[in-house]
C-alpha cells in the first residue's frame, strides 16, 4: 500500500482526540468515513462510521471508547486489524 504510514495519514487524514480512562488527551491523524449503507432488503439507509487509523495509534482503544472528530462525539464499537496489521480500523457510532 504505502512505504511510510506517516506520509498516507498527513496528506488524507482529520484530527481525532480520544482520552483514555485515567490518561491524558491524545490526538492523531485518522481518515473518518461515514459511507451510506442500505440494510433490511433495502428498506432502511444507515451511516457507517469508521475510523482507519496506524496500529500504534490511540493503542488502548477499545469498543465503548468515545473520541472525537471535529466538533462531534463518537463511540467505538469495535476496533480490528486490518490486513498485515500495521493499520487499524474502528467502527464508531455517532452519540
Amino acid at each position: 500500500m504505502f512505504d511510510d504510514l506517516d506520509v498516507f495519514f498527513s496528506e488524507f487524514a482529520v484530527d481525532a482526540s480520544f482520552t483514555p480512562a485515567g490518561g491524558a488527551e491524545e490526538t492523531a491523524k485518522v481518515i473518518f468515513d461515514s459511507p451510506d449503507e442500505t440494510v433490511f432488503g433495502d428498506r432502511v439507509m444507515t451511516t457507517e462510521y469508521l475510523i482507519t487509523l496506524p496500529q500504534s495509534v490511540f493503542v488502548t482503544l477499545k469498543g465503548g471508547d468515545v473520541l472525537n472528530i471535529g466538533s462531534k462525539s463518537y463511540k467505538v464499537r469495535e476496533v480490528r486489524l486490518l490486513d498485515d496489521g500495521l493499520i487499524k480500523q474502528a467502527s464508531l457510532s455517532k452519540i
